[in-house]
């Protein structure tokens, strides 16, 4: 996928979570791109979306076609923990169509290149907690253990 074909695709589809988000009553039509990844992208958002209202998304994006035999990462990041992070907080209806990315890009599309600039802080600091969380529950534990 190049830059431009990416650029189109991702435009398309936040303007329907936008519009979506402000009419929920809309009908969200089957769309068959050219790029596999984006009909699998569109389906996830689809059915995200009406999850989210609990509105029963359309039959149609339970099609195979619209689910990928690969892994597909929407941002390549560099950083393990940012992956595992990726991994962790994908929404149900991208994992199953072997999509990662991040849950922000669905709350809010307008807000993505603000969040995006302040992620990787965000993440260290929420991985530091949960180390700690984790650290401090494994001393308890040895202390219930060791009494």
């Amino acid at each position: 996928m190049n830059v431009k074909e990416y650029n189109q695709h991702w435009s398309f589809i936040i303007g329907i979570v936008d519009e979506f988000r402000r009419n929920p009553e809309l009908v969200l039509e089957e769309n068959l791109f050219k790029l596999h990844i984006a009909n699998a992208f569109y389906a996830g958002v689809v059915e995200f979306l009406n999850n989210e209202i609990s509105k029963p998304p359309p039959k149609w994006v339970f099609k195979d076609e619209y689910y990928l035999k690969t892994p597909w990462v929407a941002n390549n990041y560099k950083n393990a923990k940012l992956r595992l992070l990726i991994i962790l907080e994908t929404p149900i209806e991208f994992k199953t169509r072997n999509i990662l990315l991040e849950q922000i890009l669905l709350i809010d599309a307008r807000y993505t290149k603000t969040y995006k600039r302040n992620r990787e802080k965000t993440v260290n600091d929420s991985i530091k907690i949960i180390t700690q969380r984790n650290t401090e529950e494994t001393r308890r534990n040895a202390e219930k253990i060791s009494v």
